[in-house]
């Protein structure tokens, strides 16, 4: 839409009243345009009439969109001379009828800007001071073609049309935050512990694990040895998980109680709990918009009505659109619970229910209303750290074995069994063959994503159906992203979604091809035990003898005992900081892509909203794996294996380290007095 502003005056005066008329709006059935005033310099003119004024410190009016509405005018005041004005209009439209107070918030909600501008120039009043003589006013308009007077031109980013997916992102964002260490240990500390220092009990009644003193009369707190103390570790962290890992679609950003929307329970106890305003702020950074509580929920209602009208769900079963797509593929299925409350069943249903036959037959309503966003990609950069390995190095000390080394790096492993770690270690090792072995994990990794480990224990991986274009795809994706990002941010170019569109599609169809089989089981199984394993390496008593740099502000306690036992045992790779952000961001991008229904999407709005909401951790997973592989995805897509990478890296590094490590060649001796005597002819 080309608009044109047309002004009353060529050159205005103290006293003067000039008169704007934008001409070219379309007339429309309904609606109303916002114009958005912008007078340079701010206050030269002031706004009079009913439908333009000052809201906030900006000049706003709103007009009819209807034909019959008339011009649309507004005049305004010339109260003090001054400088040339320079007068700009942006315009849009809405169809949503609203007050002038609420234009500005209008105005950014809605995308179609048309631009005009005009420039006025400034007279100086006549002998009888009272406004501008109709000479000066000639004099003014015959020069006006010929003015050399700067005038200032601003340049702003595009609109950026909101879209309800961005409530999906958000969702995902906050589960993954809920699971982070910090609130893992914290939720530890209190149920293990007796910490008391918290702000109450955040644990659901029917769990037998209560916060508090009442922690300190737990049966497993006996002056014997046992696996007792493993196992409320254990129970502990899976508790700690369901109560994290996602929220129940029908209850996203509602406020039950006290308790602040979209935070898990442990956040809002616990000390570290996030602020709910800053992270409403942080949301409008990442919508491109101010934003609300209720937009956001608003946003996610509509996405929830999109699944409603693809699937044939259940009443009360609320789910997203790609699990309502997945579950039409079952469409002679039935939906059931474990719960039979709130579900329409027959009698047969119920019966079966009530028989104990619930999860026999069936697609389970939670896996629909309440999936757990939980990655294995996770898992694999915590491994490729080496928290694995250094947690088998200690418990293979533990037991008193010495390593192949001629050296032993921890023979001063010297755990007293006075204190609790002791217990721990001793049921970690009796529980070994209930955790998961490398080999396992090997083989999902490869299944999900094609990414291999390397080392002793992983022996040639053969996978039935190995993901191995998923670096190729994801990498390119990130390239594109970099690309986008350089165009986003050059306000005279409107960077193109559909490049990253299409590459998200690839992507999410290469995940969703790797979801069967132990999809949903061992990402959790290995969550549960790389997330006890870095609370063991986060216990105060390592610093005993895993000595760690103190001026060294690693965000996780466990960091630094995998640092240093990485230097201990002359494994050199980059620091570990770097692979906790590729396993806490790559788990975050990966989710945003399998959880969204992107094959079903057209419109490139949506994937350049997503490169915008994840650019923070779309960069971080840039910067961190160019820091522990050596390549920049900003460059060129990269396709080789990230464990080839990393060997050839530490292969590069090896001999640095083992001349580092190695024993310092002990000092010539020197010959005895009586042989000195000899050698002079005493």
């Amino acid at each position: 839409m080309n608009i044109e502003l047309i002004s009353s005056h060529e050159g205005i005066a103290a006293g003067d009243r000039v008169t704007y008329e934008i001409r070219g709006l379309e007339p429309r059935e309904g609606g109303i345009y916002i114009v958005h005033w912008i007078i340079e310099p701010p206050g030269r003119l002031t706004p009079t009439g009913e439908d333009v004024g000052l809201v906030g410190d900006d000049i706003y009016s709103v007009f009819s969109a209807e034909e019959s509405a008339g011009p649309a005018r507004a005049t305004f005041e010339v109260e003090e001379p001054g400088p040339p004005v320079a007068v700009t209009v942006d315009v849009r439209y809405r169809t949503q009828q609203f007050s002038l107070r609420e234009a500005p918030e209008a105005h950014r909600a809605v995308g179609g800007k048309s631009e005009a501008a005009h420039r006025l120039l400034a007279i100086t009043p006549g002998p009888s001071g009272g406004g501008a003589s109709a000479g000066s006013r000639a004099a003014a308009a015959a020069s006006a073609p010929s003015a050399r007077t700067p005038v200032p031109v601003t340049m702003q980013r595009a609109a950026i049309d909101p879209t309800a997916t961005q409530a999906l992102w958000t969702m995902i964002r906050q589960s993954t935050n809920a699971l982070s260490f910090q609130n893992y240990q914290a939720f530890m500390e209190q149920v293990l512990c007796g910490d008391t220092t918290g702000s109450g009990s955040f644990l659901p009644d029917q769990l037998s694990l209560k916060p508090g003193r009442a922690g300190r009369q737990l049966p497993w707190r006996l002056p014997f040895p046992g696996v007792q103390p493993y196992r409320q570790l254990k129970a502990a962290t899976e508790v700690f998980v369901m109560l994290n890992c996602g929220v129940p679609f029908d209850q996203f950003m509602e406020s039950p109680g006290t308790l602040d929307p979209f935070l898990s329970p442990t956040q809002q106890w616990s000390d570290a709990r996030l602020d709910f305003d800053a992270e409403i702020e942080d949301e409008g950074r990442r919508y491109g918009r101010d934003v609300r509580a209720a937009d956001i929920q608003q946003a996610w209602q509509q996405l929830l009505g999109q699944a409603d009208t693809a699937a044939s769900l259940p009443r009360r079963v609320r789910t997203i659109l790609y699990l309502a797509l997945v579950r039409n593929n079952l469409p002679d299925v039935q939906v059931v619970s474990q719960n039979r409350n709130g579900l329409d069943l027959s009698a047969q249903a119920v019966q079966e229910l009530n028989r104990g036959a619930t999860t026999c037959l069936g697609i389970l309503q939670e896996k629909l209303a309440n999936p757990c966003f939980v990655e294995l990609i996770w898992s694999y950069w915590q491994e490729e750290a080496g928290l694995v390995q250094t947690m088998n190095a200690i418990t293979w000390r533990f037991q008193n074995r010495r390593g192949a080394s001629e050296q032993d790096p921890l023979a001063s492993l010297e755990i007293d069994p006075l204190r609790p770690l002791n217990n721990f270690l001793w049921g970690y090792i009796q529980d070994e063959e209930h955790r998961l072995t490398v080999v396992r994990r090997a083989y999902e990794y490869a299944h999900h994503y094609g990414l291999t480990l390397l080392g002793k224990a992983v022996p040639e991986i053969r996978g039935a159906d190995n993901r191995s274009h998923f670096i190729e795809s994801l990498h390119n994706l990130l390239h594109l992203c970099s690309i986008f990002y350089k165009e986003d941010d050059d306000t005279t170019v409107v960077a193109d979604g559909f490049p990253l569109l299409n590459a998200l599609k690839e992507v999410h169809l290469l995940l969703t091809q790797g979801a069967a089989n132990q999809y949903g089981d061992l990402p959790w199984t290995a969550r549960l035990e790389m997330l006890m394993q870095q609370w063991l390496l986060a216990r105060p008593e390592f610093r005993e003898f895993l000595p760690r740099r103190i001026m060294v502000d690693y965000p996780e306690d466990w960091m630094s005992s995998v640092e240093t036992m990485k230097t201990m045992q002359g494994w050199p790779s980059a620091s570990v900081l770097h692979f906790r952000d590729l396993a806490v961001f790559g788990e975050q991008i990966v989710l945003s892509i399998r959880f969204q229904a992107w094959p079903s999407v057209i419109e490139a709005q949506d994937a350049a909203n997503w490169a915008r909401y994840w650019r923070p951790e779309i960069q971080g997973y840039i910067y961190a794996y160019r820091a522990v592989t050596g390549v920049d995805v900003t460059e060129r897509p990269d396709a080789t294996a990230p464990s080839l990478l990393l060997r050839q890296r530490m292969q590069q590094s090896l001999p640095t380290a083992r001349t580092a490590l190695a024993r310092p060649r002990p000092v010539a001796q020197l010959p005895m007095p009586s042989r000195l005597e000899e050698r002079s002819g005493r």
